[in-house]
């Protein structure tokens, strides 16, 4: 018993250590000059486990050159897909100029581990991508 507790303890730490290295670091993969997402704040924190339909918040800073302003979506993902029976708020139109907006997501059934959080900005009428980013996380979500 007392090895699985050691086993677990070292897993959380090496996770909250290379969630730490990376959150900060993330590099996106479009990043259309004069739009990004920054200063992303998880809670609950990574690494962690939750139940079914217990929400992830995620609040953040972002900016845009869009005149008509942006649509931001944060989403959970796993295994490189979008999560299997998540929950997610809408992303209302954010104003251009810079901000801060809050999303939050769940998982509604199944165990499910998300691994990463992906970041995408659309302009207003959502016909282009302008920022997507993912954030490495831990989130195992199980059934109650």
């Amino acid at each position: 018993m007392q090895q699985k507790m050691f086993r677990s303890s070292a897993f959380i730490a090496a996770c909250m250590i290379l969630f730490a290295m990376t959150a900060v670091s993330y590099i996106p993969i479009v990043f259309d000059r004069g739009n990004s997402v920054t200063k992303i704040t998880l809670n609950p924190p990574t690494p962690n486990i939750l139940l079914n339909n217990q929400k992830i918040t995620i609040t953040f800073s972002y900016a845009t050159t869009q005149p008509e302003g942006v649509h931001i979506f944060a989403r959970p993902i796993s295994d490189g897909s979008p999560s299997a029976s998540y929950a997610a708020s809408s992303a209302p139109i954010s104003p251009t100029g810079s901000g801060t907006g809050t999303q939050n997501f769940t998982i509604t059934s199944g165990n499910i581990t998300v691994d990463q959080v992906r970041f995408q900005m659309y302009n207003a009428d959502q016909s282009r991508l302008l920022f997507e980013a993912f954030v490495p996380v831990h989130y195992q979500f199980l059934m109650p």
